[in-house]
């Protein structure tokens, strides 16, 4: 049993960031405007990276042995171009390979009246028990935003005020790459929108919200000092959450005994283990620290070991040790490293 989920977004901020970088241009020809009823006999994608084309798939389908008169008075394919096309089985699983991980959602797929497209192809996927989590945007109500001005916001039209040229109009390939043109040229005015200026300004006030200052950042680099790939850092109440690609650790500086908390294979790649941090010991993570990390630890003292290890680290990140001479700093950075040597 396939499942099937397709999901238009919304105009933001982060859409755009995303859709700068790559997207997949989609576009459908069909027998008709009912997906239940009729088929789609071409596809047509084009993926798009920094806002040029530089990979495109198309394909006649050989799903009716009729085209409809007022199908092929549209788009000109004829019965015996699908007739002598590719069945759908092979187009589909040619199709989804070039989808790669736009059928996890990972990549945007964008069209021009995107729903229908979207509509079309959902109802192929599942005649075939294919299964995808798909994401979407629509270059027509996207336009109505980036173009309030034009009396008609059909692809033809969009096209035409950013003077973008058709090789061949309704047929899917061409038609795919000019809804990914559209959409490169509709981006700078979308930014200049009011309801994404407004959406960025709640963004960076959320975001400021769930921001470590720069002292708890500075000591959680020191903590992953060797770790590779860059940092990332969220507050979340009292604990500040590292990770790279994934989950790492997190840190607490509040209270009496700060602490690491951690799954015990990131912890080990840290090397915080008990035999390195004396008086220190290893405790089996809270239910909530449960839901952060599979095999959730705990990194703390009975005494004051932790609690002086990260002081230690405080002081090298406050530049404390600036005015000690070589062998103290030696000494107290060696003191460090016997607490927390990083991978």
């Amino acid at each position: 049993m396939s499942i099937l989920s397709f999901t238009k977004l919304g105009l933001s901020a982060p859409l755009l960031s995303v859709l700068e970088k790559r997207f997949i241009a989609f576009d459908t020809e069909t027998t008709g405007l009912d997906s239940y009823y009729n088929r789609i006999i071409e596809v047509g994608a084009v993926l798009f990276e920094d806002g040029k084309p530089v990979r495109e798939y198309g394909s006649l389908v050989h799903s009716v042995n009729r085209v409809p008169y007022e199908a092929r008075m549209v788009n000109h394919i004829t019965d015996q171009m699908v007739r002598s096309a590719p069945e759908p089985e092979t187009v589909y699983k040619d199709l989804c390979a070039f989808f790669g991980d736009a059928l996890t959602g990972d990549t945007v797929l964008v069209g021009h009246n995107a729903t229908f497209d979207m509509g079309f192809l959902n109802a192929e996927f599942a005649r075939l028990g294919i299964s995808a989590d798909i994401v979407y945007a629509d270059t027509c109500s996207l336009s109505r935003v980036a173009l309030p001005h034009l009396p008609s916001h059909r692809q033809d039209d969009v096209a035409r005020a950013f003077r973008i040229q058709n090789r061949q109009s309704h047929r899917a390939v061409t038609d795919a790459e000019v809804c990914g043109q559209i959409m490169v040229e509709m981006i700078p005015l979308l930014r200049k929108s009011e309801k994404v200026e407004k959406e960025t300004e709640r963004r960076r006030e959320k975001q400021a919200k769930y921001e470590p200052c720069e002292e708890e950042k500075e000591i959680c680099r020191t903590l992953s000092t060797g770790v590779s790939g860059p940092l990332y850092f969220q507050k979340a109440g009292k604990l500040v959450h590292v990770r790279t690609e994934k989950p790492l650790f997190s840190l607490c500086l509040t209270g009496k005994h700060p602490y690491v908390v951690g799954s015990r294979a990131s912890l080990e790649q840290l090397r915080l283990e008990a035999e390195t941090l004396a008086g220190a010991e290893i405790r089996a993570g809270s239910a909530a620290e449960e839901k952060l990390y599979t095999d959730a630890v705990r990194l703390l003292s009975e005494g004051e070991t932790a609690a002086a290890a990260l002081m230690l680290v405080q002081m090298l990140a406050q530049g404390a040790d600036a005015g000690l001479d070589a062998h103290e700093r030696w000494k107290l950075r060696r003191e460090l490293e016997l607490c927390w040597t990083p991978d």
